[in-house]
């Protein structure tokens, strides 16, 4: 790979959750600055790969530089329906760019699938034995490195000692103050990012990483725990088990040793948890009696769903445009908003991201995004479960697989945001590199 265009994969995918813009002046410290961001660094990188791209296919070879790459198909189509579902917008202009303080519009999904393509050009770019994979793990162990920073950081928020300066939002309401969601914007969010990367990092290290690997899924499980998001601690637990008993069934079971370490480990941080955070008890407390409220946010969730199905029926192939359900929701909502608690809120997520794609960009939108999900999972299992692919092409199989589930399952509560989603395509991405580089070897 060329030198440079390491350099901003990493920084794509490891470094971009990092990058916020704490300054009075700017009205949104954290998702324009990444999405600007992402856009430069891809842009950068896609021009350190085309010169050797046309010199040996010609014009336009970009994104055929990597032979056979499964998820080129797939990336196609999941962008050619987000184009239609643009042009036929209720608000196009505001689909193509997305709203204030989310910018998840076109443009942004086109810079999501672009990862998720440049990353296996820029991987493949030398096809010497076990390059690939080195790569990877090089990767892998950046992003880990990065998310323990910004726990750190999170730990500081969640006891009132945020020293960056705060916005208007994150500055208002008392909850706020002692809220850990560091550079991302949200505890959920955050939460999320911290899942992705405890299941990642904790499968590394069963399957023969060394020991900063697991310390690296134990900071990441320590956020977790301080996001108090409840759809990231049952993704990020799910993810785990999911895997373990995945490669059992693959005849792959894990040393017992090692998953004692990574058990003594949670229990550990859980317990430290409990005993360094004075207002850990009342924090569940209130977690349990707004988990089971009817204006707590799971009622919440169901309320926004039943209204987003009834949406997505209204216009069923193509939605509405992205970024466009708080304009067409009030139409389909049912009874019951001011019992659920959202009386003045703009209802402009569904908080489930499958249903947020379907409203966007139709249900053939959700059929692309979903082949493209099924593409790289069955590029991950081909490696994961290969005997001729060498242990450590394995192991990163699994290992990204595993981070990729647990922002799957969040999201199955959760919603996109340019803060956590890029690494999640990162990995992707990374996921059709590794299926190449064993192809090749083979």
């Amino acid at each position: 790979m060329h030198p440079r265009g390491w350099i901003f994969v990493i920084a794509a995918v490891a470094f971009l959750p990092a990058v916020f813009v704490p300054v009075q002046a700017v009205a949104d410290f954290f998702y324009l600055p990444k999405v600007l961001m992402l856009l430069g660094l891809e842009l950068a990188l896609a021009l350190v790969l085309l010169p050797q791209a046309r010199k040996r296919w010609g014009p336009g070879a970009l994104l055929h530089r990597t032979p056979g790459n499964p998820l080129l198909g797939p990336v196609l189509l999941y962008w050619a329906v987000l184009g239609l579902a643009t042009l036929g917008s209720v608000k196009p202009a505001q689909s193509l760019m997305g709203t204030p303080f989310r910018w998840e519009g076109f443009i942004t999904f086109l810079l999501y699938g672009g990862l998720a393509l440049l990353i296996p050009a820029a991987l493949q770019e030398t096809r010497a034995p076990g390059v690939t994979a080195r790569h990877l793990d090089q990767l892998l162990g950046w992003g880990l490195g990065v998310a323990a920073v910004l726990v750190a950081y999170g730990v500081l928020q969640s006891y009132g000692l945020d020293p960056m300066p705060r916005d208007p939002i994150r500055s208002g309401a008392a909850w706020w103050r002692t809220s850990a969601f560091s550079t991302l914007g949200n505890s959920n969010f955050f939460g999320t990012f911290c899942a992705m990367y405890l299941a990642l990092g904790g499968i590394r290290y069963l399957t023969g990483g060394a020991w900063p690997w697991l310390a690296g899924a134990g900071a990441a499980y320590y956020g977790m725990l301080i996001s108090l998001s409840r759809g990231s601690w049952l993704a990020g637990g799910a993810a785990l088990m999911i895997v373990i008993a995945l490669r059992a069934l693959a005849g792959q079971r894990f040393p017992l040793r090692r998953l004692g370490a990574l058990a003594l480990t949670v229990l550990t941080l859980t317990l430290l948890w409990r005993l360094a955070d004075p207002h850990a008890s009342r924090r569940l407390g209130q977690f349990v009696q707004d988990t089971s409220a009817q204006t707590g946010t799971v009622g919440q969730r169901l309320w926004i769903w039943k209204g987003t199905v009834r949406a997505i029926a209204g216009s069923p192939w193509l939605g509405y445009g992205p970024d466009t359900l708080g304009e067409v929701f009030p139409r389909y909502e049912l009874p019951g908003r001011a019992a659920a608690g959202l009386q003045g809120w703009n209802v402009d997520r569904a908080h489930n991201d499958y249903l947020q794609v379907a409203v966007s960009s139709g249900l053939l939108g959700l059929a692309a995004y979903l082949l493209i999900l099924l593409t790289a999972a069955r590029s991950a299992w081909r490696v994961a479960t290969s005997e001729a692919a060498p242990a450590v092409h394995r192991a990163l199989a699994w290992s990204l697989g595993a981070g990729a589930l647990a922002h799957l399952l969040a999201m199955g509560a959760n919603l996109s945001t340019v803060s956590e989603s890029p690494p999640f395509w990162g990995l992707l991405g990374a996921m059709a590199a590794l299926s190449l580089d064993t192809d090749v070897r083979r």
